[in-house]
């Protein structure tokens, strides 16, 4: 099984930002230029992050059908109707990040996925959660599923769902969840990614007030 290397792309410490200037027709069309070029600069930051986040084996594989839950997956679910079921039934590994306690009684999990499983990750992962995957336990299913502890690597079954209002996929229920060891991330690679996620959201930010303030 292949290693995740994340290292910091050279591009990101390259960019800047044109300085704000006086000029005529000329020099509108220079800072459009430089626009353009952030933005395209932008988009190779965007492109490493994913690329690193992309170098997987096979990918998630199908849930164990013992381990799947017949019926509708989302009942006990809060506000089900806010995500979009893409597998009924996924089987994943990963490394805890972090586990919170969320209003709506869920535990929330930030797992950093085994590269054969890097593939759950959408775009809205990489930039807005920093590589992260979520994956949460409804109150339901707490009584008979073992809290995770951070650092711990753990396999987690159940419905991979895109959460419609952010944008993130999650695997969300989750109704099974046992510990494995030992985590094949080298230590520090979970921070090597959430900081590439931030810089490449950064960026992005720049670039569309730097737009607006030429259009505007």
């Amino acid at each position: 099984m292949p290693i995740l290397v994340v290292r910091r792309p050279k591009v990101v410490e390259s960019l800047r930002l044109p300085r704000v200037g006086h000029a005529g027709k000329g020099g509108r069309a220079l800072k459009m230029r430089r626009i353009i070029l952030l933005f395209l600069g932008i988009m190779v930051v965007g492109g490493v992050a994913v690329a690193a986040l992309a170098l997987t084996g096979v990918g998630a594989s199908t849930g164990d059908l013992a381990l799947c839950r017949p019926g509708d997956v989302l009942d006990g679910v809060h506000h089900p109707n806010r995500l979009k079921v893409i597998d009924a039934c996924v089987t994943a590994r990963g490394t805890v990040a972090v586990v919170q306690d969320h209003e709506d009684g869920d535990w929330h999990i930030g797992v950093v996925p085994d590269p054969s499983d890097l593939d759950l990750l959408g775009r809205e992962n990489v930039t807005k959660l920093g590589g992260l995957l979520v994956v949460e336990v409804i109150p339901k299913d707490q009584r008979t599923v073992k809290r995770p502890r951070a650092g711990s690597r753990i396999q987690v079954t159940g419905a991979y769902v895109i959460d419609t209002p952010y944008g993130w996929r999650e695997i969300h229920p989750v109704w099974d969840v046992q510990e494995i060891s030992p985590s094949p991330l080298p230590e520090g690679t979970g921070q090597q990614v959430r900081d590439l996620g931030r810089q490449a959201r950064s960026l992005l930010l720049r670039l569309r007030a730097e737009i607006r303030e030429r259009l505007g």
